[in-house]
């Protein structure tokens, strides 16, 4: 698909996020963010890649049967689930992965080291508008895509780690972040 077009179904997830009844819908959404290729100057990005950062809405309850219902039979119906056919309805080529509380816990974080390549876009009450016109106009380079041995050298080197070094690692990608979203509100909704 077009860079263009991509852009414009991220507008589409963002426009969908601020409308949301918060009493009816399965979750609270808390953050999204924007990933891959449509953050480049890729001019054809294949499909467009989000991460959704969730909280589970109190206002909905199921019982420990239906829930446990859910998870062995039709995981489909899972609030999270539920949410993301809803935001990506009629489109396609959307990837939107789901981290419930914290992007902390989403499993691809430790790709994008000091937070590069990973943006923050939503929040409720934002002037997201101005951060997706800034990714629209000034796209990052685009390096071609991530091959197979990219992902597993990166796999290997991770394990490597000790399990102190990957949590200081997620930590400073998570202080980049936050340090993203504190800039953009400090400017007033302007970039």
């Amino acid at each position: 698909m077009k860079r263009q077009d991509a852009l414009r179904k991220v507008r589409t997830i963002c426009e969908r996020l601020d409308a949301i009844d918060p009493h009816t819908f399965p979750i609270q959404p808390l953050t999204l963010y924007l990933f891959g290729s449509t953050l480049t100057a890729n001019a054809n990005p294949a499909d467009v890649d989000l991460v959704l950062v969730y909280r589970d809405n109190p206002e909905i309850s199921h019982s420990a049967d239906e829930i446990t219902h859910m998870l062995a039979y039709e995981p489909r119906l899972l609030s999270h689930n539920r949410a993301s056919v809803e935001l990506r309805r009629g489109m396609k080529r959307v990837q939107l992965h789901m981290s419930p509380n914290s992007i902390e816990f989403w499993e691809y974080l430790p790709l994008f080291p000091q937070g590069n390549g990973i943006r923050v876009i939503w929040k409720p009450d934002w002037h997201w508008q101005n951060l997706i016109d800034v990714i629209e106009a000034t796209p990052a380079p685009w390096s071609g895509p991530r091959t197979s041995a990219d992902e597993a050298r990166f796999e290997q080197e991770w394990y490597a780690l000790s399990t102190a070094d990957q949590q200081q690692r997620l930590r400073t990608i998570v202080e980049a972040l936050k340090r993203q979203e504190e800039i953009f509100a400090e400017s007033g909704g302007q970039t």
